[in-house]
């Protein structure tokens, strides 16, 4: 049962990775690739945070 909660998870993330853009362009007049990166490096960001998230408790 914890395999479908990650695939949803997985899944979700991927639909928001592609859909927020193609929104964003459509409804709000944005460029679909400057939303992407800000996705992208908003995602890293969180990427790197978890990854290290022992070093960073640490130093609290």
């Amino acid at each position: 049962m914890k395999r479908y909660g990650q695939y949803a998870a997985i899944a979700f993330v991927i639909l928001f990775w592609m859909l927020t853009p193609l929104i964003a362009q459509k409804y709000f007049n944005y460029s679909a690739i400057n939303i992407s990166f800000i996705i992208t490096v908003f995602y890293f960001v969180i990427w790197k945070i978890y990854n290290n998230r022992q070093t960073i408790l640490q130093k609290l």
